[in-house]
This record gives structure tokens, sequence and C-alpha cells, in this order.
């Protein structure tokens, strides 16, 4: 969002009700008074969830709000600004058009509408399949609550096909890989997800990725061991290697590496490099490792 957040959170804490009148366009029935009064409460429900960043239960809870009590213009506008803030402009203009047919008997909303209108008819018109990709999105997240995540992760990779610059389908798509254990992929995702131009996005893979590079660093010595134990030595130095671009100071990683050079090409001098890493960062059994090289070398046994 732009220069309009501020105006647009006053709007979502505006909690104004409607004239007690039920005043509108007189097509709309009558309202019992228990129908309006739990319209208010889902709206007070949905202001907390988006308070707590929960956006996409916000939308549900405002919905039901409206579908309860049409007449709700406060309904209507939280639900425009909060479709608004989850780039889904086309839906927002729907409940604005809602919103504006309401205004005459609601005349303290009119400002409000009038400046928010221009932005997402704006948003609206440059929206191409990015609009659909969000509605995918919301799946998505709806079926990892659901605790579904191979569901959720057709959803996120529908997404990204429609939309490749929408920042939310693979950071998302990478968590829900990381709760099924895929977890390089996920990494990829979340390199994918930082060149995106998403600042909240960013912030948060900023702060995350490291965590996320270490624990995929771990899977990918994992696999390599496993490699170094079946035999497969140049296999399991290309796991160690890319363990090492992912976390290029793990002490063990470069013992594993250096072993791996020497069993898949007798490369002593590439290996003694490794070790001598490896003891400056602390690791207490290289000196054997480290003799073995030198003496390879001196004795011109490097390939």
């Amino acid at each position: 969002m732009s220069d309009d957040a501020g105006w647009l959170s006053r709007l979502m804490e505006s909690r104004k009700r409607t004239d007690e009148s039920g005043g509108g366009p007189e097509a709309l029935s009558p309202l019992s008074p228990e129908a309006m009064l739990e319209a208010e409460r889902l709206c007070s429900r949905a202001a907390e969830a988006k308070q707590a960043g929960e956006k996409d239960e916000a939308v549900e809870l405002y919905e039901r709000a409206v579908r309860l009590n049409p007449r709700l213009i406060h309904g209507w506008l939280n639900l425009a600004v909060t479709l608004y803030e989850i780039r889904r402009p086309k839906a927002a203009l729907e409940c604005l058009e809602k919103a504006r047919e309401l205004q005459d008997a609601n005349p303290n909303f009119e400002a409000a509408i009038s400046q928010l209108l221009p932005i997402c008819q704006h948003a609206a018109g440059a929206a191409t399949g990015n609009e659909e990709a969000e509605v995918w999105v919301r799946r998505g997240l709806q079926a990892e609550k659901a605790e579904r995540p191979e569901e959720a992760i057709g959803y996120y990779e529908r997404a990204r096909l429609l939309d490749p610059r929408n920042p939310r389908a693979p950071y998302l798509l990478g968590v829900a890989l990381l709760d099924t254990d895929r977890v390089l992929e996920a990494v990829e995702l979340f390199e994918e997800a930082r060149h995106i131009d998403d600042p909240e996005t960013n912030a948060w893979l900023a702060e995350a990725l490291p965590s996320y590079h270490r624990r995929a660093a771990a899977t990918l010595q994992e696999q390599g061991v496993d490699r170094a134990n079946h035999g497969e030595w140049a296999e399991a130095l290309r796991c160690f290697e890319r363990s090492l671009r992912l976390d290029p100071y793990d002490m063990h990683t470069l013992c594993f590496r250096g072993i791996a050079l020497i069993n898949s090409a007798r490369r002593y001098r590439e290996a003694l490099f490794c070790f001598e890493m490896a003891e400056r960062l602390g690791h207490p059994d290289v000196d054997e490792l480290k003799s073995l090289c030198r003496k390879a070398l001196g004795t011109g046994g490097e390939a």
C-alpha cells in the first residue's frame, strides 16, 4: 500500500453503526434486530482478526456480516479495504459500489467512499491475473488451516502460474513445502520471493532465510553422508558443496567435503584447504586428515 495506508487504517478502526432505521434501498426487506446485532458482532470479530494479521479470516467474517445485513455500510467499506490490502482490487471495487448505493442514507461515509473509489478503480484496471491468483492463495491458506498441506501446495502453485509477480504465492508455497519436509525446494522459493518487490514479505524473509538455509544445508549434509556410506562419492561431493553454498561455515560439512574430494578424485590440495578451514572454525579432529593430504601432496599424489 502507499500513502493511503493512514486513512485506510483509520477507516478500518471506524465502528460507526448504520442508521438504526435501517435506511437504504427500498428493495431490501426488513431485518430482525437479532440479524442486525449478529452482523455487528461479525464485524467486530473481523476487525479483531485483521488486527491479529488474519486478513483472510477477516474477509470471511465481513462477507458473512454483509450477507446477514446488506445495509451495513461500514461492513461493505471495511470488506473493501481488507480486499484491497490482500491485492483483490476488483472485488474491493464491487464492495465499494455496494457501499455507494447506501451512502445517501449514510452521508458520514461519503468522503471515505470518494477517497477509496479511485484507488481501487486504478488498481483494478491494472490487475490481470493477479486477482485470480489471490483467490487461489486464499484457498491455499484455507487448506493449510484445515491441515491439508498437499492440497495447499497445489493451490499456491496455481497462483504462481497465474501471477509470477505475486510475492505471497512463492513464500506461502515455500512454507507449505517446509511442512512436508521439502526443505530444498522451499529455500529456492524463498529466494524467488526475495526478488519480488514487496517490502513486507522481504522483511520477513531477511529475518527468516538464514535459519531456513541452515535447515536446508543440514538436509543436504545428511544426503551427502548417506551417498558416501553407499560409496557414491561423486554424488556425496555434490551434496556437500550444495550444503556449503547455503551454510559456508559449517565445520563438519567442510570435513565431509574434504573426505569426498579425496575419495572421488584425489583432490588433496582442495581437501587440505577444507580441513584447515574446519580447524580454524573449531573442529578438533582434523590433524590426521591434514597429515594424509600433506603426505599425498609431498609424493605427488594429487591427480
